[in-house]
């Protein structure tokens, strides 16, 4: 049997930028590209300092670490892949970073866990739209999501189509490649800027 080969992401910003991330190459992995990311926290940098962190379908965890690093107070990383949450304590470890690793569906975290998070981060495979409004919808059945929500989707119509559903106006997007990324405003009442 062949050896597992490795993958590396960097983080872009703050206290750990320019650090690497190691972790075991799986299929169903996908990371944030840079560029998204630099957009991304762009975008957050007025809020980020102190924000409660939720990295659903985390993967690499680079959203949730490039969060940590750039002013986030803690981030909640879950994966249902074992190997993938062994390879995000690691992660953690090396880094000394305050994070909470939970191996289990997105679904069965947000039905069980009683915390509320200001940013949540949603990175489901792109060929599971299903996936996505079943996700978006346990949110906000949940009422987890204090603040904002980001996505990363294939399918920018299904975005919009989400964002009308759940009330919840989109105040960022950007595009690199073939995935979109938006933020979502989930507090009533906040018009979007």
């Amino acid at each position: 049997m062949a050896p597992k080969r490795s993958q590396e992401v960097r983080i872009i910003g703050g206290k750990w930028g320019g650090r690497k991330l190691r972790f075991q190459q799986h299929a169903q992995l996908r990371p944030t590209l840079s560029r998204t990311r630099e957009t991304l926290f762009n975008w957050l940098r007025p809020t980020i300092h102190g924000m409660s962190c939720l990295d659903l379908f985390a993967g690499s965890g680079v959203l949730g670490f490039e969060a940590l690093s750039q002013g986030a107070s803690d981030a909640c990383l879950v994966d249902q892949n074992r190997q993938i949450c062994n390879d995000l304590r690691q992660v953690s470890q090396l880094l000394g970073a305050d994070t909470e690793i939970v191996c289990q569906t997105a679904q069965r975290f947000m039905r069980s866990t009683t915390r509320r998070f200001d940013l949540i981060f949603v990175d489901p495979p792109f060929d599971n739209p299903k996936l996505l409004q079943a996700t978006l919808a346990e949110i906000k059945t949940t009422a987890i999501a204090r603040n904002t929500i980001y996505i990363e989707f294939r399918d920018l119509a299904l975005l919009h189509s989400i964002s009308h559903e759940h009330q919840w106006p989109i105040t960022h997007t950007t595009r690199s490649g073939e995935a979109h990324a938006v933020l979502l405003n989930t507090m009533q009442g906040v018009a979007a800027s």
